[in-house]
């Protein structure tokens, strides 16, 4: 008998000490990634007035301007995909695009037609209003997954941006945003 709890314990003490390591090696490799995206945002410069450290941990850094003229600046600043973020949405993607008003105009802001990855999604919620005081703002681009069928954002986003006057509800201009990362 006591020879076959030797050969357990031979047997038991190398899985403990595998299942050990592995553990150490995970977490040694997730404070690395985590500092490798610090790294990351803190060597991007935004291109407006918003900062990459409130933007969350697993958000793909975008940093890139989408329309620059006489009536706004905008820049598409991060994306990512979040899930448990709602009580009917199993979850979301999210895109966030920060916006100046270069005019003393109310400007309004909306999207349409928009594709993740090539999909073309109809559940999105996304709306700015720039009044000629307020000349910033910042506004998250919100596609659900009401019905688990909701593509992960990875590769690609493509869009309209419609500008209109908010006073007026004329539409100044539109704009085919399609942006790869």
């Amino acid at each position: 008998m006591k020879k076959y709890s030797i050969y357990l314990m031979i047997a038991l003490i190398p899985i403990a000490l595998i299942a050990c390591n592995s553990e150490e090696t995970e977490e040694a490799n997730n404070n690395t990634q985590s500092e490798e995206n610090t790294e990351e945002v803190s060597d991007v410069e935004p291109l407006g007035d918003y900062d990459f450290d409130q933007a969350p941990d697993d958000a793909i850094i975008i940093n890139e301007a989408i329309v620059d003229n006489d009536y706004i600046f905008a820049v598409m600043t991060y994306a990512r995909h979040a899930t448990g973020t709602g009580v009917m949405s199993e979850g979301e993607n999210q895109v966030q695009i920060y916006v100046e008003n270069k005019t003393d105009k109310n400007l309004h802001l909306a999207i349409e037609d928009v594709y993740i990855d090539q999909v073309e999604l109809d559940d999105f919620e996304f709306g700015v209003l720039l009044t000629g005081e307020n000349k910033t703002d910042i506004g998250t681009l919100r596609t659900f997954d009401y019905d688990g069928d909701l593509p992960e954002i990875k590769d690609n986003i493509a869009f309209e941006l419609l500008l209109t006057d908010d006073n007026t509800f004329e539409e100044i201009e539109t704009y085919e945003i399609d942006i790869t990362f």
